[in-house]
């Protein structure tokens, strides 16, 4: 959801949206699509409400995030982060406060966007903490990625602006146990109503990783219907 400029207090800048931030102690922006020397890249999957971090190609961490509502989706799509801030300031969006009279949230318990916002878009969607731990895990929120307030504080030290950002919605995910021989996937419910064949989806994954299996159509259809995240064996490995 953008994010404009607003008005200035105490020397902080305040911009505003329905998930919006300000500087208190900003990093200079780089050009959009300016590369980084970043070792790191973020991935946000939307049907599992994860953001993974991985270092030189490694995953390091996954976290789990709240994401932006049907109505209000996180946007998909290959991005980097724009700018960094520490203890932003919010202020209420212009629908809910056309003539400025609420005011402005500052730094604190209060403060929606907890003590770090990363932006990523050029319409200002950001990944921040949030003052309502209870949302993480949910499609909730107005476009912008929640995450705990110590989850945020980690990330934003471990990225700097440039750090690619990929939003994806896959809704069914893929591992291979090559010791047992098993091909096991995830499914979760289609947020955004994208569809697709499940199938089409595990076998897009084993090409990506050059992997020949013999699915299971009985359990792939079972993995379907349940979309609960837990990883099943949905068929075998096939060896040369």
């Amino acid at each position: 959801m953008a994010i404009r400029p607003l008005v200035a207090v105490g020397g902080i800048g305040v911009v505003l949206a329905l998930c919006l931030a300000s500087a208190a102690a900003r990093e200079p922006s780089r050009p959009p699509g300016e590369a980084t020397a970043s070792r790191a890249r973020i991935v946000i999957n939307i049907p599992s409400r994860t953001l993974t971090l991985f270092l030189d190609e490694r995953v390091y961490k996954t976290y789990s995030v709240g994401v932006g509502r049907p109505q209000w989706p996180t946007p998909l799509g290959h991005w980097r982060i724009l700018e960094k801030v520490i203890n932003p300031v919010w202020g209420y969006p212009l629908d809910f406060d056309p003539d400025g009279r609420r005011g402005v949230i500052p730094p604190g318990p209060r403060n929606p966007l907890g003590t770090r916002w990363m932006g990523f878009t050029p319409e200002e969607h950001g990944i921040h903490g949030t003052n309502q731990p209870k949302s993480i895990g949910k499609v909730i929120s107005h476009g912008c990625v929640r995450m705990h307030i110590p989850d945020s504080e980690e990330l934003f030290d471990l990225v700097e602006v440039g750090t690619p950002v990929e939003v994806r919605h896959d809704t069914v995910l893929v591992k291979i146990d090559r010791a047992r021989g098993y091909v096991l996937a995830s499914s979760y419910p289609d947020v955004y109503r994208k569809g697709g064949s499940t199938r089409a989806m595990v076998e897009e994954a084993l090409k990506q990783q050059r992997v020949q299996a013999r699915l299971s159509d009985e359990r792939l259809r079972k993995l379907r219907s349940r979309r609960d995240g837990v990883y099943r064996v949905v068929g075998w490995l096939i060896y040369p």
